[in-house]
């Protein structure tokens, strides 16, 4: 999973939003241990105002672009890139003059490009960076959220919320310092509610339950297909069948990852075929002629497989492994040696964790 941490404060070590910024990655990366992190402080890297030149190159007018246009160009490309890879984004985001630092608000204009963030189609706007998690740590001198004429005043969560929703990211979640000029007391209290509230916007995964959804129609597809060749067997013992109950019903105790036996059956599934067929011919039995008529896998369901799972494959690989006494820690699940087991070694794995 990668998470990208950015902070726009100009107050440097004074910082409220810096301080919950900071709280909330560490508490990530201990909730999610397999997190990297990129950092971007937009008051030191801070991208110059949306201009011409900016432009220039997106709306290809002139054949040749200037200098300057190319310069501005390689910074969006740069800032966009960067926050397209990020699965989870924490923004320090402080209220000034009722809005966003214009710091901020440099870097998303940036960010708005058609076809990277957003399209548009004859229905309208289409968010096209769907599946992350924005988190915001929101700070503020005054009380804006017990009002309704707070919460007209204020354009910074607001905005935030709008423009993350255009992009497609319906995840966003906020951390809130608010009442922080009105006294000291007011200011210790507002920092605490704001970190009693940083476990709660870390605590799930980004995109776990899409992820898990998304792998599980895949997953079905395949089980069906797989069961429906190895009928023709009389050897087959319905070994899938059990295997499928078991993935569904992974991570339903506490503590659990939802999705770590799905990566697990997903890296043995997801093999070439030959080596598919070999776990499968385990499930029978030990008799060479009826081994023999064990069914080879089509190689078309193989590609069809490896093409549909690639993507959530990926993602799980990166972002929702989960801590395993039987994981070194080393590049994924593959680096464990999962692809080797077999599928009765698997289902001994699964139940060894349930108990």
């Amino acid at each position: 999973m990668k998470l990208l941490h950015v902070d726009s404060s100009v107050l440097g070590t004074n910082s409220v939003s810096r301080q919950l910024t900071a709280e909330i990655v560490a508490d990530w990366r201990k909730a999610h241990p397999h997190t990297t992190v990129d950092y971007l402080d937009l008051a030191v890297d801070t991208p110059s105002h949306f201009s011409a030149d900016a432009l220039g190159i997106k709306v290809g007018v002139q054949a040749e672009p200037t200098e300057a246009q190319r310069h501005e160009n390689e910074v969006s490309e740069r800032l966009v890139t960067q926050f397209l890879a990020a699965d989870v984004i924490v923004i320090g985001a402080p209220l000034y003059n009722f809005t966003v630092p214009t710091q901020l608000k440099a870097w998303i204009d940036r960010l708005a490009q058609a076809g990277r963030t957003f399209k548009y189609t004859d229905k309208g706007a289409v968010g096209l960076a769907t599946g992350k998690t924005v988190i915001v740590a929101s700070t503020r001198g005054g009380m804006y959220s017990t009002s309704e004429g707070g919460q007209a005043m204020e354009h910074q969560e607001s905005y935030l919320k709008v423009i993350f929703g255009f992009f497609g990211i319906t995840d966003v979640r906020i951390v809130r310092a608010e009442g922080l000029a009105m006294g000291d007391a007011a200011k210790s209290a507002a920092i605490a509610a704001a970190r009693a509230n940083i476990g709660g916007a870390t605590g799930k995964a980004a995109n776990q339950d899409e992820l898990f959804e998304e792998v599980m129609e895949h997953l079905k597809a395949l089980m069906a297909a797989l069961h429906a060749a190895l009928e023709a067997s009389d050897g087959y013992d319905g070994s899938l069948a059990t295997m499928f109950e078991e993935l569904e019903t992974a991570g339903t105790s506490p503590g659990q990852h939802k999705l770590e036996a799905a990566m697990e059956i997903l890296q043995i599934l997801a093999a070439e075929g030959e080596q598919i067929h070999g776990k499968l011919a385990q499930q029978l039995p030990p008799n060479g002629q009826e081994a023999e008529r064990a069914p080879t896998v089509p190689s078309e369901l193989i590609e069809t497989l490896k093409r549909d799972l690639a993507d959530p494959m990926e993602r799980l690989r990166t972002d929702t492994a989960a801590e395993d006494p039987e994981h070194d820690g080393g590049g994924g699940y593959q680096a464990a040696g999962l692809g080797s087991l077999s599928v009765a070694e698997l289902l001994e794995r699964q139940k060894r964790r349930k108990h």
